[in-house]
């Protein structure tokens, strides 16, 4: 059984965090490759890039709420 948001600003909070972090990994995975093929080490640059990406991705949707809240 899955949890059903209690209000609307629940459920924008996961929308905002879902789409935080699908930006970031697709936008860090996009310059891993980059870097790794450029550097010729794609099996460190992937990662790398995967999580810088998560990271900026979730400051991206945390700083997001932060300031529709205010």
């Amino acid at each position: 059984m899955s949890e059903q948001p209690e209000n609307d600003e629940d459920e924008k909070t996961r929308t905002n965090i879902a789409l935080g972090l699908s930006l970031g990994v697709a936008f860090g995975i996009s310059v891993g490759v980059v870097i790794g093929i450029l550097t010729d080490n794609f099996g460190l640059w992937l990662p790398m890039g995967m999580t810088a990406g998560i990271s900026v991705g979730l400051l991206i949707a945390v700083l997001g709420n932060k300031r529709s809240k205010e």
